[in-house]
């Protein structure tokens, strides 16, 4: 083996560990892009999953209790200035053929007298400005499971028997929402919990098509 040769050899160890080197980061980096590709389809799969459970679980309670769901399409003209009067909502919560009405809604509070239970809800837009506090009367075993699960969010069926004088925010330490609230009040049926989610309106859920149901 000649001189020269025995000088090159350093080099082309240096090379070949170079060239290795850049061979092992562009792997570990696609092997990096392709786990995170992974972890982002699973992360939507799971979602996508979470929300059907929920979209399943609102439609099951709606269809054991008969409950109208679409009643706020009576409002889809209304736009976000818009005032809506008590008794606009009493003639669409108020139902003459008896049938109850399914909410979104989320816990305020839970209030008893005896055996007799108040449990308060929020939520459900009827617009950008109003909103509902549902004022439901509850049996025990309805108020413990609320009381149990009292952050996040419920599907609420139940029947509406007035509606009160609209709320409206009058000072900075009122309640930290710019709309106004309708105190409903009535009787609850049937909830779900939902988890710690809040969502605006049904569409939200709704609007999304159910997979893996017949």
């Amino acid at each position: 083996m000649n001189k020269t040769l025995l000088k090159r050899i350093p080099l082309l160890l240096i090379a070949v560990v170079v060239i290795w080197g850049i061979i092992s980061h562009y792997q570990s980096e696609a092997e990096k892009k392709r786990q995170q590709e992974e972890q982002t389809k699973a992360k939507a799969k799971a979602k996508e999953q979470r929300i059907n459970r929920i979209k399943l679980a609102i439609a099951d309670l709606a269809l054991a209790h008969n409950a109208v769901s679409d009643w706020r399409q009576s409002f889809a003209l209304k736009g976000a200035l818009d005032r809506i009067y008590s008794a606009e909502l009493a003639r669409v919560l108020i139902r003459p053929d008896g049938r109850p009405l399914l909410f979104i809604a989320e816990v305020l509070d839970v209030n008893s007298s005896g055996s007799s239970y108040i449990c308060t809800f929020q939520g459900d837009v009827v617009n950008q400005s109003w909103r509902l506090k549902l004022l439901l009367a509850c049996t025990p075993d309805q108020a413990a499971q609320i009381m149990h699960n009292s952050f996040g969010t419920y599907a609420v069926v139940a029947y509406i028997s007035s509606i009160g004088t609209a709320e409206q925010r009058t000072g900075e330490d009122e309640w930290e929402s710019e709309e106004g609230r309708f105190p409903a009040y009535g009787r609850c049926v049937g909830q779900v919990y939902l988890g710690g989610y809040y969502f605006r309106d049904l569409s939200e859920i709704l609007s999304l098509p159910v997979q893996g149901r017949r």
